[in-house]
This record gives structure tokens, C-alpha cells and sequence, in this order.
């Protein structure tokens, strides 16, 4: 017993540390870290950018169906010409209180929830490898 304990001591020593850390597997290891943080920031803009687009897509809805209801004077309708620059404009100002502060709010819910959703699933997979492994994940 106590030679298992001297064997598993001699595991925290600093030489074995040493050769650890200067090991091809640890430097692999932290080359893999690096790499995973770096696509997690990545595929985190990407669904920010993902729900504030679907928000900007929400508004530009809203604002051609509430044009809509508005009824058309004929004397200061400008025909096919105001109805595209109208569009543009709708389409523009959707983009425009999507991407600058919260818009309608929209966009920021859903990245939170489907951010919350992100860390669930990676958790209940890492938890799944682990027992797939042997070893014990605790909650």
C-alpha cells in the first residue's frame, strides 16, 4: 500500500511535472484548448449575428405589413418608383435597429436562450463522454 501511495506522491513531483508540461501530448493538449476557445468565440459572434439578422428580418416584416393598413392617396402616392425606395428604406432601417442598441429586443432574447441551450447540450454531451470513459461527471 504505502508503494502505491510513494508511486502516485511521485506523480506531483516537479521533475515529473516538468517532463509532463514539456511532453508532445501537453503541448498538443494546449494546442487543441486554444483551438476550441477560438471556434467557441467564433460560433458565439456567429449566433449573435445569426439572431440579430432574424430580428432585422422580424422588423422589416412588421414594417411592410403595417404599411399595408395605410391607405394610398393617389395624389401623393408616387407610384412603383416610391414603393422600391420604400422598401429600401424599411429594409435599411430594420438593419439599422437590429445592429445598434437592443431593437425590439427580440435578437437579444434569442441569443440568450439559445446560448443557454449551447452550454446545456455541451454539458449533457461531456457528461455522456465521461461515462462513455468510466469516470464520474458530477453536476
Amino acid at each position: 500500500m504505502s508503494d502505491f501511495m510513494g508511486s502516485v506522491n511521485g506523480l506531483e513531483s516537479p521533475d515529473y511535472k516538468a517532463a509532463y508540461e514539456n511532453s508532445p501530448v501537453f503541448t498538443q493538449q494546449i494546442k487543441d484548448a486554444e483551438k476550441l476557445a477560438g471556434s467557441v468565440k467564433q460560433d458565439d459572434k456567429e449566433l449573435k449575428k445569426a439572431c440579430q439578422s432574424f430580428e432585422s428580418i422580424f422588423i422589416n416584416l412588421l414594417l411592410k405589413d403595417m404599411r399595408k393598413t395605410i391607405q394610398k392617396n393617389e395624389l401623393f402616392s408616387g407610384g412603383r418608383a416610391e414603393e422600391t425606395f420604400q422598401g429600401l428604406l424599411d429594409t435599411n432601417f430594420a438593419e439599422k435597429a437590429s445592429m445598434k442598441g437592443e431593437g425590439l429586443g427580440i435578437g437579444k432574447m434569442m441569443y440568450e436562450y439559445l446560448s443557454r441551450q449551447k452550454v446545456v447540450q455541451a454539458y449533457k454531451y461531456a457528461k455522456m463522454m465521461s461515462e462513455i470513459q468510466g469516470s464520474n461527471l458530477t453536476e
